[in-house]
């Protein structure tokens, strides 16, 4: 009798648990027992600590002190961006917009505000550089802003030199040397998008710069 009482309760337990629904976004464990999702900030706290230990692993510095250091860095500054984002992002969206105005005098006003505000990011990568250079060589803080920047001062350059093979040594300094510049602001930027905004920017100048200097066929 009590071993037929013990079977029915588990029974019912079971059915009781497999009946009762998972509150939406929010996943089950092994045990069946639903967690909470992260919070925004548990996510975003979790995508720049993998982004930060991904570019430590491509120095060779994932054990030891110094790739801690480094790691520590790249998080700070990562979160530096993100909060001067949040505090500037209207303002610049206003100001850009400005600079676009009809009236001269309103356009060139707006985009010298612009600058100022613009240089405050500067400050910051400034400091992070800084930072880096305790314990990276010039070489490795290059590396970890061609990571920052998805590769793409080489990326763009070779294909420069690819459709434009009548380059001379001088064309293509002058190329590599807006690239280079362009990567600078690109480290600063918020997002994949933004750094392709910067780069496009460049992209620009380097087109116009090959549309004027193009040997006629």
């Amino acid at each position: 009798m009590r071993h037929h009482f013990v079977s029915s309760l588990l029974l019912l337990t079971a059915a009781c648990t497999a009946s009762t629904p998972t509150p939406a976004g929010v996943p089950p464990t092994s045990t069946g027992v639903s967690q909470p999702a992260p919070s925004p900030e548990i996510e975003y706290s979790n995508k720049i600590d993998n982004r930060a230990s991904g570019i430590v692993k491509e120095l060779g510095l994932i054990d030891g002190p110094k790739g801690g250091r480094v790691k520590q860095v790249l998080i700070t500054q990562y979160r530096a961006l993100r909060d001067w984002q949040e505090a500037n992002e209207k303002t610049v969206k206003a100001l850009k917009a400005a600079s676009h105005d009809k009236d001269t005098a309103t356009a060139e006003k707006a985009k010298a505000e612009l600058q100022l505000v613009m240089d405050t990011r500067k400050t910051l990568r400034l400091s992070f550089l800084e930072a880096l250079s305790k314990d990276l060589s010039q070489d490795q803080i290059t590396k970890v802003k061609d990571l920052m920047t998805y590769n793409k001062v080489q990326v763009t350059y070779t294909v420069y030199c690819a459709q434009n093979p009548w380059f001379s040594e001088t064309d293509k300094a002058k190329v590599k040397a807006w690239l280079l510049e362009a990567r600078e602001e690109a480290i600063d930027g918020g997002s994949a998008d933004e750094k392709s905004d910067i780069f496009n920017k460049f992209k620009g100048r380097i087109n116009n710069y090959i549309s004027k200097n193009k040997p006629a066929k």
